[in-house]
């Protein structure tokens, strides 16, 4: 989050955005290796429990990041709390909107979050649906602006809901 003024809140991708959500699953992934190593030190079985690491969790974890940040890369969101308006730039491209004209947010999460015994990859990663009175609508990635819940809180609180979704793929 870079703040260009005290009224300004302006979020872009950034690389370590990216590593915060890519850590868990490569930890995951390295983990699994070294296990199955100290367990089975390269008989037939050594690769099994990485594969099936990969397939379950990381996997599913590095859909989503990419999918999330073919969304929202290069793109730029500015909360004008000034001006009471939204502005999201991509491709040269400026859409705004005035808060007023917030109909609703929905926060699209995985259903295994904050659930201890089934903690994957994919749990961390949620995007923020804003309808406008106009029906219109606009995704926001974690990818982009992973700290929005403060903001979104103080600002538009009877307007958020949340739901839950197994694997929160934004299509």
């Amino acid at each position: 989050m870079d703040t260009s003024s005290i009224f300004d809140l302006t979020y872009k991708i950034t690389f370590k955005k990216q590593l915060s959500y890519l850590i868990q699953p490569l930890s995951y992934l390295l983990l699994s290796l070294t296990i199955s190593y100290l367990l089975f030190d390269f008989t037939k079985y050594f690769i099994t429990i990485p594969c099936l690491c990969f397939v379950l969790d990381v996997l599913p974890a590095l859909i989503l990041h990419f999918q999330y940040l073919h969304k929202d890369f290069k793109a730029t969101l500015t909360f004008d709390r000034l001006q009471n308006r939204i502005a999201f730039t991509k491709k040269g491209k400026t859409l705004f909107y005035n808060f007023q004209d917030i109909y609703r947010i929905t926060k699209v999460q995985s259903s295994t979050y904050g659930v201890t015994n089934a903690r994957h990859s994919f749990t961390n990663y949620y995007y923020y649906i804003f309808v406008f009175n106009d029906k219109s609508e606009l995704a926001i990635t974690c990818l982009l602006a992973n700290d929005l819940e403060i903001f979104l809180s103080a600002i538009f609180n009877s307007k958020i809901e949340t739901r839950f979704k197994l694997f929160p793929s934004i299509g």
